[in-house]
């Protein structure tokens, strides 16, 4: 039944009929329906129709316990939007090992689909994959800049995550211009544009607003409180620091918090345009869990001699077992008497 239903499941992605390899000679009692049913012997192009695609998967249990599923295409996709770079790529794992293998896979997947959209791939990383504690960021341009960016050590950072939701202390760094907060700001434009504009802040303050905004709609616990006066917990600090350009930094950011284990909501962040797209999964790590047999020598006693079969059914196991089963009718002479006359055939 599951392979039939992984079968059935490709069969509606392809668009393709599947092949009966084994089939040779048609039932004769089926000769009336042949127009209606057939079997393909080669696979077969499945045409579009007025309705969608759907197939029919049916498992007969050895219990008789039995299923039907029905299975219909997905609609159509709509166009996926180029949303413009730079993107932030995460990959998780559970130790290193596992951390390193599935970045080697998704960055040969961005090699071997150079035209793929950069911003679903970031989407569907953050959002659509478990977040383990061994994390690596990388923020790029593009598949090409992706691939390269996931292989060069530099440009990637690796954390093991041992937070969950901190509480993240927002700091501005000194001689930041208005133009990079003006540009902060326009980076957070869907995200924070509610906020109050008080005409009395300079540009800093004004853009520090956006920025705890942003973070606070896409589900960061925030602080801008001054290091030492007191926040509960140990707070992440983000310094805020204009070494990139607003995007670029925007991006990184995200990273580093990530990395500190602030949980993200992501569809906010990239909005209604964001689309799932199928990417390698987590690699499995191949532990073995067999028990090793001990070595040859290691028991002190020899093993017991497999007991030979016993014809004596009281050494069997065994459990009584109870069937009803109708009184019998016992009768006397003088009973027979009274029940008769009788005829007797002979």
């Amino acid at each position: 039944g599951c392979t039939s239903m992984i079968r059935a499941a490709i069969a509606l992605r392809e668009a393709t009929v599947p092949a009966v390899h084994d089939f040779r000679i048609p039932d004769p009692a089926r000769a009336a329906a042949r127009d209606k049913f057939r079997v393909p012997t080669q696979p077969e192009p499945w045409p579009t129709g007025d309705t969608p695609r759907r197939a029919g998967v049916s498992a007969f249990g050895l219990g008789g316990v039995n299923a039907h599923v029905i299975l219909q295409e997905p609609p159509a996709q709509p166009a996926p939007v180029r949303r413009p770079g730079p993107h932030l790529l995460v990959v998780s794992a559970r130790n290193e090992d596992g951390l390193d293998t599935a970045t080697s896979r998704l960055r040969d997947h961005l090699r071997a689909h150079p035209e793929i959209n950069l911003a679903d791939v970031a989407y569907t990383q953050q959002a659509s994959r478990s977040q383990f504690p061994w994390r690596r960021a990388v923020v790029c341009h593009d598949a090409a800049d992706a691939g390269d960016g996931l292989e060069d050590p530099e440009r990637t950072t690796t954390v093991h995550t041992t937070t969950r939701n901190p509480l993240v202390r927002v700091l501005p760094a000194d001689g930041i211009d208005d133009n990079w907060w003006n540009g902060l700001a326009e980076t957070l434009r869907d995200l924070a544009d509610d906020v109050p504009d008080e005409g009395t802040d300079s540009m800093a303050k004004r853009g520090l607003r956006h920025l705890v905004a942003a973070l606070e709609a896409i589900g960061v616990r925030t602080s801008t409180d001054e290091p030492g006066r007191g926040v509960a917990g140990t707070p992440v600090d983000l310094v805020v620091s204009a070494e990139l350009a607003p995007a670029a930094w925007w991006a990184d950011a995200l990273g580093r918090l990530w990395q500190a284990g602030a949980e993200i909501r992501w569809r906010r962040l990239h909005g209604p345009s964001a689309r799932r797209v199928p990417l390698p999964t987590h690699p499995f790590q191949r532990r073995r869990y067999w028990l090793d047999p001990p070595a040859i020598g290691a028991l002190s006693a020899p093993a017991a001699a497999t007991p030979a079969r016993s014809d004596n059914l009281d050494a069997w196991t065994y459990a009584p077992t109870w069937r009803g089963a109708p009184a019998p009718l016992v009768l006397d002479d003088d009973a027979l008497r009274a029940s008769g006359p009788w005829l007797i055939l002979a």
